[in-house]
């Protein structure tokens, strides 16, 4: 589920517990369900440390390097 914040931020839950990360808009929260929990908390601990919420954007690099094939 998604819940809007009074601040104006989207925090997300499934089965029935909180799930990492802050989101700019319900976009980034809807996207954010298909990322493991380890990868939204890095997200999550790189928006806190610049004083921003996590964006759609930041959910497409993520998929982005996780498709990177290792070498």
């Amino acid at each position: 589920m998604i819940y809007e914040t009074e601040a104006g931020g989207f925090v997300i839950s499934s089965h029935q517990a909180w799930m990492p990360g802050v989101y700019a808009d319900r976009r980034a929260a809807n996207y954010a369900f298909r990322f493991l929990d380890e990868t939204l908390g890095a997200l999550m601990e790189n928006a806190i440390q610049e004083n921003r919420l996590i964006t759609f954007e930041d959910l497409q690099d993520a998929k982005r390097k996780q498709q990177e094939p290792v070498e």
